[in-house]
């Protein structure tokens, strides 16, 4: 019988990922409890979860000694935020109306990210060698 939730849905691979991301090195599962914020989850949780994050691609393992076993997200947060943007405009049945209301939910600093992004830049000119 399944015990109660301690979190909401998705909070400890947000948790986990976020925990991976901050750190340039794989993390093994004890190292990555140790630095876990709150109530900790138990180790074979956080192995399932982990192992769940990897079959979604968002980590990986490195190493092949199940002792030794450490893990690393596979993208940065803007790189998994944008993916989960584009899979979801992918899922839509009407990508264009789905647009629109994702660009009208903006606020004025967001959009103008993105029209900064979207407006085309000048070339810059090659480089001449001027044999100096």
């Amino acid at each position: 019988m399944a015990g109660k939730r301690s979190r909401a849905q998705g909070e400890l691979e947000r948790e986990i990922l976020a925990i991976l991301r901050a750190n340039d090195l794989p993390l093994s599962g004890k190292e990555i409890l140790e630095v876990f914020p709150g109530s900790k989850p138990a180790h074979t949780t956080l192995l399932t979860t982990l192992d769940r994050l990897r079959l979604k691609g968002d980590v990986e393992r490195v190493g092949t000694a199940a002792r030794n076993m450490r893990f690393r997200a596979t993208r940065t947060d803007p790189e998994h935020t944008g993916k989960a943007m584009l899979d979801s405009l992918t899922e839509s049945s009407d990508r264009r109306a789905s647009l629109l209301k994702f660009a009208g939910s903006l606020d004025p600093g967001d959009l103008e990210v993105l029209r900064d992004a979207l407006t085309p830049k000048a070339p810059k000119p090659p480089k001449v060698d001027r044999g100096e």
